[in-house]
């Protein structure tokens, strides 16, 4: 398949093709050009409010035709084996459904970029934007998992002090994560909503504690340091500690998965992991970012 797929005369059409440039250059070796047509950009493109651009959706919606689903070929559960597992003509069927459908959808959005007044958007900017986002993800960022190590470390230590003071102001240890027990050291041990002025919003459990109820009483001291603790415990959790893990061990560098078709004000969005919410407002934030840093000789 190389001289086709590498050949820049034959015009190559995918669904989520950046998917599949991606996975074709790291296995094989191929660097697929040109790709001319992407059927889930150009739905994007025709329906930016939409939220469905996966390949079966859009089979049903537009060609009602009820696709194969994943499951029937390589099952669920316990019970789920590979794609390499799997009888050849089963695949088979599968694979040149999915390659089908690709094609009699590229004719029909193409007639509809056409029809739309779409075809510069998609053509000029948004096709043209696959290649950079295919590039960007495979050459990731360098992250520093030393100063994240000292981070956590640095942060479960402050987490154990804000225990202990939230403990000293409720008066005795109780389980900070348990929001029945904390509703009790609130509302009814300390009547810290009545001490704010605030009256409190009633859920199915008893009343909120989530940030908001939190927010509005955070002249309290408890408060305040609940209020610190769960911004302190998500850094750790979401960034100090599962980041470092995430660095691929033969490039050494962290990898995100970049969507154009997640926002209709065509924003990207970015996933495993997102790389686009890493704070910056908070002192621990900014330390966190100065983690990601560039090769010698270059810079961010």
């Amino acid at each position: 398949l190389r001289g086709p797929l590498e050949d820049p005369a034959v015009p190559k059409c995918a669904q989520n093709g950046k998917y599949d440039v991606t996975l074709l250059a790291q296995t094989c070796g191929i660097d697929v050009a040109p790709l001319a047509f992407d059927t889930m950009v150009a739905h994007y493109v025709l329906h930016p409010t939409g939220r469905r651009h996966g390949l079966d959706a859009m089979a049903l919606e537009v060609l009602s035709v009820q696709k194969i689903p994943t499951t029937d070929v390589i099952g669920k559960g316990k019970d789920q084996v590979t794609m390499a597992e799997v009888a050849i003509p089963v695949v088979a069927e599968y694979a040149c459904e999915d390659a089908d459908v690709t094609w009699r959808l590229r004719g029909i959005f193409d007639q509809q970029l056409d029809e739309s007044g779409n075809r510069a958007l998609f053509e000029t900017l948004e096709m043209p934007l696959v290649p950079v986002l295919t590039t960007m993800e495979r050459n990731g960022i360098r992250l520093l998992p030393e100063p994240l190590a000292a981070l956590s470390k640095e942060a479960g230590q402050s987490l154990e002090g804000l225990t202990d003071e939230i403990h000293r102001i409720a008066g005795h240890d109780f389980n900070i994560a348990s929001t029945q027990q904390l509703q009790v050291v609130l509302y009814e041990e300390l009547t810290v909503h009545e001490q704010c002025g605030f009256k409190p919003r009633k859920t199915k459990t008893g009343f909120s504690t989530d940030a908001a109820a939190l927010d509005a009483m955070a002249e309290h001291p408890l408060c305040a340091a609940l209020l610190e603790h769960r911004g302190l415990a998500k850094l750790k959790s979401t960034y100090l500690d599962p980041l470092p893990l995430l660095i691929n061990p033969r490039t050494g560098r962290l990898h995100t998965s970049f969507s154009q078709v997640s926002a209709a004000t065509g924003r990207l969005a970015s996933s495993d992991p997102n790389l686009q919410n890493i704070p910056i407002r908070t002192e621990m934030g900014a330390r966190i970012r100065e983690a990601f840093v560039a090769e010698d000789g270059w810079r961010l």
